[in-house]
């Protein structure tokens, strides 16, 4: 299944969480996409639900404003701040930095160039250019 598949699962999953998603460019950067690859499904699936929780329980103008990789890390940004939803998010940010962004399997970081968490097999992939 494609990312942009997952999306609109995810979306159609806690549109509220999830509202800017289908923003524009010049008023988000979730307009972009949820999920940054498709190894990080359930790391992105597993977090919704308890941020959908937290909003639901909160603050129902939480929402999620931008979902990305960086560094080889997930990065996911939100508001209205709380610092309760943050140390959520941090758990996620945390163990996409040790599962392969392309597959799902246990990965380490990687920085020959771009910096990445691969497997073995999807590094081997990604340097004969087979991304």
């Amino acid at each position: 299944m494609e990312c942009k598949e997952i999306d609109e699962e995810l979306f159609n999953k806690y549109p509220e969480l999830l509202k800017q998603y289908k923003l524009s460019p010049q008023e988000t950067c979730l307009c972009w996409g949820i999920l940054p690859g498709p190894g990080w499904k359930h790391i992105v699936e597993d977090m919704c639900k308890e941020l959908e929780a937290f909003r639901k329980e909160k603050d129902n103008s939480f929402c999620l404003s931008q979902s990305k990789e960086k560094f080889g890390y997930l990065r996911v940004y939100f508001e209205p701040y709380y610092e309760e939803a943050q140390k959520i998010i941090n758990k996620y940010e945390i163990n996409s930095g040790v599962t392969c962004i392309r597959c799902g399997k246990p990965g380490t970081m990687r920085s020959k160039g771009w910096v990445r968490c691969h497997c073995d097999t999807c590094e081997e992939a990604y340097l004969k250019g087979k991304r």
